[in-house]
């Protein structure tokens, strides 16, 4: 049985800013931060609590080749995906 992934305005938000950044960096760096998320959250869809808790109900995964954490809850039979940040960034309030 499947569950249902929900990316929150917030972590599309992080996302956007991120993929805007390496962008200007390097044409085509932003593509390819979207694909290893993507990959990281195939993951998450197929097993997600696979994935161990680091802080009160929230699982983190990062992603191989860029300093990005994707943290997610998991609510019944849905994941929602609440931030994509930076390793060195601290969470939102």
């Amino acid at each position: 049985m499947g569950y249902e992934l929900i990316i929150k305005t917030g972590a599309e938000l992080d996302i956007a800013e991120a993929l805007d950044w390496y962008e200007e960096q390097r044409e085509g760096l932003g593509i390819e931060l979207l694909e290893a998320i993507d990959v990281e959250i195939t993951r998450i869809e197929r097993d997600p609590e696979h994935f161990q808790m680091r802080y009160r109900d929230f699982s983190i995964v990062f992603t191989k080749r860029f300093p990005y954490g994707i943290h997610y809850t998991i609510e019944e039979k849905k994941i929602f995906v609440h931030a994509v940040m930076k390793t060195s960034r601290k969470p939102r309030n």
